[in-house]
């Protein structure tokens, strides 16, 4: 259960919009105000077994198809990786092709360039033996269409001009005139990854040769593997179990909280984007009536299923009490950037924080006691891309 501390249901109702503008600053979704009603105390006095009936999930057949790497998965990330700081760094080792004489679209050119505005010379835009693939979009508009159709040993004069946004706001808007002289046209070739260049890349404190690199790679396709194969197997034990139980309507007020707890946060992300609620419905192609009706559906769905890993732990003698959750808290506070396990607790509120360590212990005892069915291991990366 690590690191799935909010409800799946926020993702499947988000993953519309999410997918067109998430950011690595989304907003904390931990920092909301917690519900007045004291929810930790009124479901503490729930009994589960009013509302849910266990189904026998003991050596309930699951399956599920773990991903796995090879040593072929290793050299793909390893080369891909290393062709991304190449390209970035512009690396390449340089050859003439002799077969080429004149640019076309797609051509690498080796180029001098003096610029000038208004017959001056400007600083920055003087430069010699640079590198430029012809379509790549690195120089600014005019330049690199202008080089078509010019041949090796050729100088011509390209009439362009600044973007108004051009990050140089003493050129931004200005006419110029680049006298280009076209060196030869090459091709790219990579280079011999050795020890020095691998160094000289500072991929980090640990990695000072090709070997520790291609050994970074290795752990991180076998942690990720890990990782999401541990996350398949929670959801497979889980979805095994909570398919032969029965849930009948959840009490109103649990309801009511995780509704608050969905608005909330929709409204948080709203108020992030710069819109309000209702615009940034209509942007998960929702009006205010569907949204209404999907955030009390979800709710209701969320409900039972917290109904339904206390009816689980209570049989098989789970106790999430005060001592319980301050252990998982020691624990696991540093893992999600808390300062300390009270920080932790308080800003996930202690009902969400009991429910995170029930859930996290019933998913344990369901990897027990569930028939786990192996399939045919899935294949980690994609080698069309060497991609995730």
């Amino acid at each position: 259960m690590k690191k799935k501390i909010l409800a799946s249901v926020i993702c499947v109702l988000l993953l519309g919009l999410l997918c067109a503008c998430a950011s690595d600053n989304s907003p904390d979704p931990t920092e909301q105000e917690v519900p007045v009603v004291d929810i930790d105390e009124q479901m503490q006095a729930i009994d589960p077994d009013q509302y849910v009936t266990l189904g026998d999930y003991y050596d309930l057949p699951a399956e599920v198809a773990y991903y796995t790497y090879s040593e072929d998965d290793v050299r793909v990330c390893v080369e891909n990786e290393l062709s991304f700081y190449v390209q970035y760094y512009d690396l390449y080792e340089y050859e003439t092709n002799v077969s080429a004489n004149t640019v076309e679209s797609g051509s690498i050119v080796n180029i001098d360039y003096v610029g000038k505005v208004d017959d001056v010379a400007f600083a920055g835009g003087t430069a010699a033996g640079q590198h430029l693939l012809i379509g790549s979009g690195k120089y600014i508009p005019g330049f690199e269409e202008g080089l078509i159709d010019a041949k090796v040993g050729d100088t011509v004069d390209l009439h362009v001009t600044f973007p108004e946004g051009y990050d140089n706001t003493e050129l931004a808007g200005k006419d110029a005139v680049f006298t280009v002289s076209v060196n030869s046209i090459e091709i790219q070739v990579m280079p011999v990854f050795t020890d020095e260049l691998i160094a000289s890349l500072n991929l980090g404190e640990e990695i000072a040769t090709y070997d520790d690199y291609v050994q970074y790679i290795r752990d991180y396709l076998e942690k990720s593997c890990n990782d999401e194969n541990q996350y398949m197997l929670e959801d497979t034990v889980w979805e095994a179990a909570y398919s032969v139980c029965q849930v009948s309507e959840p009490p109103e007020f649990l309801v009511d909280f995780y509704q608050n707890d969905l608005e909330e946060y929709f409204e948080s992300y709203a108020a992030y984007y710069g819109m309000d609620l209702e615009t940034f419905v209509a942007q998960m192609g929702m009006t205010m009536d569907d949204y209404a009706v999907r955030n009390k559906e979800s709710a209701v769905d969320e409900a039972k299923i917290e109904l339904a890993y206390m009816a689980i732990a209570k049989a098989e003698g789970i106790e999430v009490d005060d001592a319980k959750m301050q252990e998982v808290a020691n624990e696991e506070y540093a893992e999600y950037g808390y300062q300390s396990a009270e920080d932790f607790v308080e800003n996930m509120g202690a009902f969400n924080f009991r429910s995170y360590v029930r859930r996290k212990l019933v998913t344990e005892r369901l990897e027990e006691v569930i028939n786990i069915i192996e399939l045919d291991p899935i294949p980690y990366l994609n080698y069309e891309d060497g991609q995730e």
